[in-house]
């Protein structure tokens, strides 16, 4: 019995970072620090993007987060880092931490 509670509990934390992760949130984090002054949809979309998979997205993110002193948490940037990929580049969904 015990066992079985530690390999539910092992599950459970190696899982829900998958889900954690807030679109709306992210959406309206990037809306207000005004992100879309500098970065329109173009820049998303764009043939020639830098940003090739989830942990250069978060590091771009995190890059800007720091540039603008929008001063997010990290749970924040993983909000704003969701909501692009949902939106726009629709990589593979992982943990990307």
């Amino acid at each position: 019995m015990k066992k079985a509670h530690l390999l539910l509990v092992g599950i459970y934390f190696s899982v829900s970072p998958l889900f954690a992760y807030n679109a709306d949130s992210g959406e309206k984090l990037y809306l207000e620090a005004k992100c879309q002054k500098c970065h329109t949809s173009d820049s998303f979309t764009s043939a020639d993007s830098k940003v090739k998979n989830l942990a250069k997205l978060k590091w771009r993110v995190k890059k800007c987060n720091f540039a603008m002193d929008a001063e997010w948490f990290d749970d924040e940037v993983d909000d704003v880092v969701h909501y692009l990929n949902k939106k726009f580049y629709k990589f593979e969904p992982s943990r990307f931490n």
